[in-house]
């Protein structure tokens, strides 16, 4: 192999390992917040984007179980989450425009039973 072709061959694994390095570090999770919902309950913040505006929560009581809930755009999208008896439900809403009309996108419910019952952490 000459000097030519060896050059051709490192330009072309630049962009290769330049792409690889990209998803690498947007894979790396940074714990932002872990704050109190309810006695015992925990919601934990990680940001989970490349440039910063997705977050990712999970939801924990620090002995039993740890799950995640779901990834959200810090910009236009938001997690709630409310109780009823045992249950867990968290809503994933979607801000339409600059007036604050929210639409669901995605719902789910946990039982707090049944999650400390995996031993999930």
């Amino acid at each position: 192999m000459n000097g030519k072709q060896a050059s051709i061959r490192r330009m072309a694994l630049f962009p290769v390992i330049t792409v690889v390095m990209i998803v690498l570090y947007g894979c790396n999770r940074k714990h932002r917040d872990t704050y109190e919902i309810r006695h015992g309950l925990f919601i934990e913040t990680f940001s989970a984007g490349l440039i910063g505006n997705l977050s990712a929560q999970y939801l924990t009581d620090s002995v039993n179980f740890r799950i995640y809930v779901g990834t959200y755009d810090d910009e236009t999208e938001s997690l709630y989450y409310t109780f009823k008896g045992d249950s867990v439900y968290v809503e994933k809403v979607l801000r339409i425009d600059e007036t604050s009309l929210m639409k669901t996108v995605d719902k789910k419910n946990y039982s707090l039973v049944d999650l400390k019952k995996s031993h999930s952490l």
